[in-house]
């Protein structure tokens, strides 16, 4: 365990869920920060954290704490905008675990706050902050012009009561395909391929296809109910492709094609050398960077308000079926 100092920032934690206990663990192992304090109705979390931090019951003894740098909110979804919009208007940066809210207009509402307090505020679609993923990203250029992007999130469980299955695993997919683009879809569809009950929660396949400017096709494959777990998200552009798959020991791969039969002929393609940082400990360091600059950009909440607006579409579609 690293030492900590009186410089370190000084974070709480809101919630002490499986999510939450990951970030406990990556605040531990990181230099320069320092979790102080931590809400959470867990009997044994005192013991999941230093003597020093000090725990509640209660997440509004957080927010009210006058030593406080950040927040990082890790709760159920639906209390994502009252605590973070308290926070806010306390004047203490968060940190947002995905998806933002579950309706459009707490989201909006909640960008709107941040805008008017100038607040420092990052929504953690993990993805995002993948080594594999910000050097396919960095790398987009190579592609040429991008013609279409297939995200697969697929796997057995988790089962949820407290979030829409779309949303819980959406929210991933849907990040990545707005951030890499750069912008938001022009046309949409959704379908609920299968549903059932399935152990302590709901399961559920979907199908999204997304359609964006320039003619560019997305097609998004998400759910809990599939044996076998797959994840990957490939962007195809005229002359190169990237394989993005943070479940293989190798999570990003690349092919150079001059024509389609070439790139069907390629079956794995090359590897491209990453970062073995995990993605949350890169998602709490772009948090600590925009603490120390005063980052007030907003550009990750207007992401997230622009992933909620697309989650709400394709709810919409698969309800109206």
């Amino acid at each position: 365990m690293f030492a900590k100092t009186d410089s370190d920032i000084r974070l709480g934690l809101i919630g002490a869920g499986r999510w939450g206990r990951v970030y406990i663990k990556t605040l531990r192992e990181m230099v320069g920060v320092n979790l102080t304090h931590l809400a959470s109705g867990n009997p044994e979390s005192a013991s999941w954290v230093e003597p020093s931090c000090k725990v509640s019951l209660d997440w509004r003894d957080v927010i009210a704490a006058p030593d406080l740098d950040g927040v990082v909110i890790a709760t159920p979804p639906h209390g994502h905008a009252e605590i973070a919009g308290a926070a806010i208007r306390q004047g203490i940066p968060v940190l947002i675990e995905k998806p933002l809210t579950l309706d459009v207009v707490s989201a909006q509402e909640l960008l709107a706050l941040a805008e008017s307090h100038a607040a420092i505020v990052l929504v953690d679609h993990v993805h995002l902050f993948h080594p594999a993923y910000r050097e396919m990203k960095r790398r987009i250029a190579d592609l040429g012009p991008i013609r279409e992007i297939e995200s697969v999130g697929e796997s057995w469980g988790p089962f949820r009561n407290n979030v829409p299955v779309l949303w819980d695993w959406g929210a991933h997919d849907v990040s990545m395909c707005l951030d890499c683009l750069n912008d938001v879809p022009t046309s949409l569809s959704a379908s609920l391929i299968e549903t059932r009950n399935v152990e302590s929660g709901l399961g559920q396949k979907i199908w999204i296809s997304l359609g964006f400017p320039k003619g560019i096709a997305v097609t998004i494959s998400i759910g809990n109910i599939f044996s076998e777990k797959r994840r990957s998200f490939t962007v195809t552009g005229r002359r190169c492709q990237f394989i993005y798959n943070d479940l293989n020991p190798t999570p990003l791969f690349m092919k150079s094609f001059d024509n389609e039969s070439e790139l069907r002929a390629q079956s794995h393609g090359f590897p491209v050398p990453v970062s073995s940082e995990l993605p949350l400990t890169g998602a709490v360091r772009e948090f600590l960077r925009m603490i120390r600059s005063r980052d007030s950009s907003l550009e990750s909440l207007r992401l997230g308000v622009n992933v909620i607006k697309v989650l709400d579409r394709c709810q919409r579609q698969i309800n109206a079926a």
